[in-house]
């Protein structure tokens, strides 16, 4: 009887494992399917067989260092809770942003202990923000810096990740205006430092970042092949005091 009950056991475990690894199939077969028929083969060959060169900067914010803006911006600023998720999902499905239903992705942040804020803009969602502690499950996609930069997070810091603003709204400071108030929030909240990672290419963003006075610590440079980091290598490696200025401007910043 035990016998029986043991092998019970292992053959349920072993069609959770098949059901899963199922599941990871069709999402990846559908998310090839999506990128072919939009970018091409080509752009497909680059996500999935071989990535030759993909550069991420570690940035950092300390977050005592507030530059000086006077923010005129009638953006408000609202942690996310799972009431928001639905309402969240449909904004972000227009995008394209996710293999998967955005709300997956973000019931997967909310397991591992991360926290988000929303952006609004006269009562409507324009953008998100998640971040996660030092304590923060590890096992989702885009938490990657301990991984790529081997920087360990203590108590007091946070990593910011996942961040998107409506194209719509990118203009007029809204962008800029989003992450001095999330930075506000996090220093009042007891946090000393904030730390994130975005591709060297986007130039738009990491300007953002330097506006309000975030640092840029280390250059990370990946090799992937089959959806896999095969090589990775710190391709530079900067000393932010010394090598880089944040910006202390006194300006208006308006919506």
């Amino acid at each position: 009887m035990k016998k029986l009950y043991s092998n019970l056991i292992l053959l349920e475990l072993l069609l959770e494992f098949i059901r899963m690894v199922f599941n990871y199939l069709i999402r990846k077969i559908n998310w090839i399917k999506k990128v072919y028929k939009r970018y091409g083969f080509i752009t497909l060959f680059k996500k999935t067989i071989y990535q030759r060169h993909v550069d991420i900067i570690i940035s950092e914010k300390i977050l005592s260092e507030i530059p000086l803006f006077k923010i005129k911006n009638r953006l408000e600023i609202v942690p996310i809770q799972k009431k928001h998720l639905d309402i969240l999902n449909d904004f972000c499905m227009p995008y394209d942003l996710y293999e998967r239903d955005p709300k997956i992705e973000f019931n997967e942040y909310f397991k591992n202990g991360c926290e988000g804020f929303l952006a609004k803009l006269n009562g409507n969602i324009i953008g998100y923000q998640w971040w996660g502690k030092n304590d923060t499950g590890t096992d989702f996609r885009d938490q990657n810096i301990n991984y790529l930069s081997k920087t360990k997070m203590k108590k007091e810091e946070v990593y910011l990740f996942d961040y998107f603003l409506n194209p719509k709204y990118r203009g007029g400071g809204n962008a800029i205006a989003f992450s001095l108030k999330v930075f506000s929030i996090l220093k009042n909240i007891g946090y000393q430092r904030a730390l994130g990672s975005v591709d060297a290419d986007n130039r738009p963003a990491r300007w953002s970042y330097k506006i309000t006075g975030c640092i840029e610590i280390k250059r990370v440079s990946v090799h992937r092949l089959f959806l896999f980091i095969v090589f990775r290598g710190m391709k530079l490696s900067l000393d932010g005091r010394g090598h880089k200025k944040t910006f202390q401007l006194e300006t208006d910043i308006d919506a």
